[in-house]
């Protein structure tokens, strides 16, 4: 069974913007990636889910790739 993520980004009618949720409240409005609480927010999660203005929906994983160079 698939592991449900624990915060989703998705697109409010009401706002008309972008807000990320916790599943049970809003816990950021209007992301912009010109806000610094987004990128506080990003370094200490490690996966989030992601549904577009168009509905489209998929996860979003932070991965550590070694690099050989």
């Amino acid at each position: 069974m698939p592991k449900r993520v624990m915060y989703l980004v998705h697109c409010s009618q009401e706002a008309q913007a972008y807000e990320l949720s916790d599943g049970n409240s809003t816990v950021l409005r209007d992301i912009t990636s010109e806000r610094p609480a987004w990128f506080t927010w990003l370094d200490g999660i490690s996966s989030f889910a992601f549904r577009s203005r168009l509905g489209v929906h998929y996860t979003v994983r932070k991965e550590r790739v070694q690099r050989p160079w």
